[in-house]
């Protein structure tokens, strides 16, 4: 796996706070400020990355993480980062599609 840069660690709390934080209650009152929310993470989880980053929330908890190609080295990266964490993390790789990075709250609770 890729290393990731030190600074990065002291914002990976932040940014399991802030996943959590950001599904506990999505009312349509709160879609602006939700919305705010998902492009600050993008924006972070692709300094993190090195690369531009998608996020996708796929449930309450479960996010994916996605590149526009194939990009070994910052699917790496955003393992890396989320390792050690109170969540699962798997890294898939397409030639065709590009980098996908799933990260679940839920599973590593259960």
């Amino acid at each position: 796996m890729g290393q990731i840069d030190a600074p990065h660690h002291k914002d990976r709390k932040e940014a399991r706070m802030s996943i959590a934080a950001m599904t506990a209650s999505a009312t349509p009152n709160k879609l602006g400020r939700l919305a705010e929310e998902l492009n600050r993470m993008a924006s972070r989880m692709s300094t993190v990355a090195g690369v531009p980053v998608e996020v996708t929330i796929r449930a309450e908890g479960c996010f994916t993480f996605s590149t526009a190609a194939r990009n070994d080295e910052a699917g790496n990266r955003l393992a890396t980062f989320f390792s050690g964490s109170e969540c699962s993390v798997d890294v898939v790789h397409d030639d065709e599609c590009g980098t996908f990075v799933y990260v679940d709250m839920k599973a590593a609770a259960a």
